[in-house]
């Protein structure tokens, strides 16, 4: 009778990935699909207590939609009767790109949480200087899935 080695253990990819978002791109849709992907989900050797995972560039991130815009986040400043109030909108018209890396960092498990977003980087226009790393095109439109981005 022959023994399997059980002991196989996965080690941390370099691939490099490129997304582009396109006019009107629904954040919450966006963010599960890089959460997945930072996390290893689409791999076969996917463990979930280590890090095997892609590296991924966002840019564009002013053309991201929110569908819920109406929610409102509340945060604390620590003295009393200093509670601020945001909208979703707002802050995605402010500072879209601080919003996507929460969005993902949100979904993304504890225990991993810290050391897979830095896999991430998210830019507000085109430019990326990550052209040594060799990225592929990375593809989130509607060709994937027509519910990616909003049509009205």
């Amino acid at each position: 009778m022959k023994k399997y080695d059980t002991k196989f253990i996965t080690k941390p990819t370099d691939k490099w990935f490129v997304i582009n978002v396109e006019e009107n791109t629904i954040l919450g849709r966006l963010a599960a699909f890089i959460a997945m992907r930072l996390l290893g989900k689409h791999n076969p050797q996917y463990t979930r207590h280590m890090e095997c995972g892609d590296k991924i560039i966002v840019l564009n991130t002013d053309n991201l939609y929110a569908a819920h815009g109406k929610r409102l986040y509340h945060r604390h400043t620590g003295y009393m009767g200093h509670v601020r109030t945001t909208r979703l909108d707002d802050d995605l018209e402010k500072r879209s790109d601080y919003t996507l890396r929460r969005a993902v960092y949100r979904m993304l498990p504890r225990m991993l949480r810290d050391t897979l977003i830095k896999n991430l980087r998210v830019l507000k226009d085109n430019n990326h200087n990550h052209h040594a790393q060799v990225p592929q095109e990375l593809h989130f439109n509607a060709s994937v899935n027509e519910k990616n981005i909003l049509r009205s």
